[in-house]
């Protein structure tokens, strides 16, 4: 195993984050423990890819730097356009599913960037996903493992984001989307997935077992936070938009907690970022239509802001139903 030696930690080459002490001034190090989930990475850019506006779907990808609230335009990087779609990062690319250049597109065809270098990276086939899908949910385990639900199709595909290559077959009983796009969405915690659409499913990653249970959000078009607090969030009312207010789930007990209003109202078909303590709506579906209506929101106190100065996408002209990544 190698070790990569800071101050007070060091990471070894998986990536994973020790707290440890040392005998200084000697150069022994003595590993206390494994860091806490919220720590193994932390997260300080949002990365947001595809969507669309009008029915003609975007290949941009912009990037927005947590520290200062701006989004810059890094260019039409995915090779073919991307909307009603999700996907996947590990730590250093993020994967975008069901690319095709129609809208809503229903293809295998999955297309990356390299969040290191802010430019498209190669395409491989063994990123693509087993069956054709469009408007589908992910959840993931941390950069390890990805699980992609519905887009049109009950079979789960799993994703190695180690190998980075599609799992060669596919679970069975998955929800199939509901709705014109086929559509469903999810949020993750550290041991498990959940997926819905008028429906919820629930997937453990160790077992991959996949369990029906509570409908987490009011419909699949609001689309789900995820956070590193034990806490996913979903849309509590309305569809494409008409969206007020976030359910917020606890993931240990399993329950809603209730409701927080959004910073953006009456939204849908966002696209959501994760973060340390606070994260990024980068476009979504409103009263105005497909459009760059953004916000950032603070985990620890529930509340945000609509529109800080600098955090929307000012490169189109709207766009929702894309999909975002992050990295350190």
């Amino acid at each position: 195993m190698a070790f990569k030696i800071g101050s007070t930690t060091i990471v070894d080459d998986d990536g994973k984050l020790y707290y440890v002490e040392s005998s200084w001034p000697g150069d022994t190090y003595y590993i206390i423990g494994i860091a806490a989930y919220k720590y193994r990475t932390i997260i300080t850019k949002t990365f947001t890819a595809g969507g669309y506006k009008d029915g003609s779907p975007w290949r941009n990808v912009g990037k927005t730097i947590h520290s200062t609230d701006q989004t810059s335009h890094l260019g039409q990087l995915l090779g073919t356009a991307g909307a009603y779609t999700s996907g996947v990062n590990n730590l250093n690319i993020y994967f975008h599913w069901g690319c095709s250049s129609s809208h809503p597109g229903d293809t295998t065809l999955t297309q990356a960037i390299n969040m290191r270098t802010d430019a498209a990276y190669t395409h491989q086939s063994a990123f693509n996903t087993t069956v054709a899908r469009n408007d589908c949910g992910t959840v993931f385990n941390e950069h390890y493992f990805a699980w992609i639900f519905g887009g049109g199709n009950s079979a789960v595909d799993r994703f190695n984001l180690t190998t980075e290559t599609m799992n060669s077959s596919t679970l069975s009983g998955g929800r199939d989307g509901d709705g014109m796009q086929e559509g469903l969405s999810g949020f993750s915690s550290q041991t498990h997935g959940y997926v819905w659409d008028d429906g919820g499913q629930k997937i453990i990653f160790a077992t991959e077992a996949i369990s029906s249970s509570t409908n987490w959000g009011n419909g699949s078009q609001q689309k789900g936070i995820n956070s590193k607090n034990n806490f996913g969030y979903c849309g509590n009312e309305g569809s494409y938009n008409g969206g007020y207010n976030l359910r917020r789930w606890n993931q240990v007990t399993d329950s809603n907690i209730g409701t927080v209003a959004k910073p953006h109202t009456n939204c849908g078909e966002e696209n959501f970022g994760m973060g340390q303590d606070h994260q990024y709506m980068i476009g979504c579906y409103d009263g105005s239509g497909q459009s760059n209506n953004s916000w950032r929101y603070n985990y620890t106190t529930d509340s945000g802001t609509a529109n800080p100065t600098g955090v929307a996408p000012a490169w189109q002209s709207g766009m929702s139903s894309g999909h975002c990544g992050w990295s350190d």
